[in-house]
């Protein structure tokens, strides 16, 4: 693939070297976004509410979609099973959430909040929204539409280069956008 003008900025060379230049590279900067909105969002969590970005994960999860497995918890949310199952287990003994008693033999066990988790998730949301609405204030309406369409294009793409660098369908890979 024959580089373009956009991709240019990605990269520099040094002393005939091509080399990335991070500060222009789109991975580094989605990287760098998430790392410092995680960040403050923990510091956030744990000083207002005594709780992680993860299980904060799953009470919002579990708003969204409550009475699920830990399974389809870590799907929704894009989490690691074995740190949704530690979550899980802090937040219930925080009386955060609550288990759903097994039905009909099922051997899976469901989630939902607690009354505890459903305050908390109401609290700590508008700080969210004012968050979302101060990252793009200097924004217009188009700009905020172009940037969710880009990060759901690059989703596209990413799905799509890896299927054809692993030999995978491109159906068969996660789905995150």
């Amino acid at each position: 693939m024959k580089p373009t003008k956009a991709m240019s900025r990605s990269f520099t060379t040094i002393n005939g070297r091509l080399l990335l230049d991070v500060n222009n590279f789109s991975s580094h900067l989605i990287q760098a976004i998430s790392r410092k909105k995680k960040r403050n969002a923990s510091k956030l969590l744990r000083n207002r509410y005594g709780i992680g970005v993860v299980e904060w994960r799953l009470i919002s999860g579990l708003a969204n979609e409550p009475g699920i497995p830990a399974s389809q918890l870590s799907k929704f949310t894009l989490t690691d099973k074995g740190l949704v199952s530690k979550a899980l287990t802090s937040l219930e003994k925080k009386g955060l959430i609550e288990l759903i008693p097994k039905t009909n033999g099922s051997s899976r066990v469901n989630y939902k909040l607690a009354p505890k988790g459903d305050e908390l998730h109401d609290g700590f949301l508008p700080l969210l929204l004012e968050r979302e609405y101060t990252i793009f204030e200097d924004s217009d309406e188009a700009e905020i539409d172009l940037f969710f369409v880009m990060l759901k294009r690059i989703s596209r793409n990413l799905d799509r280069f890896h299927a054809e660098k692993s030999g995978t369908d491109v159906s068969t890979t996660d789905e995150i956008l």
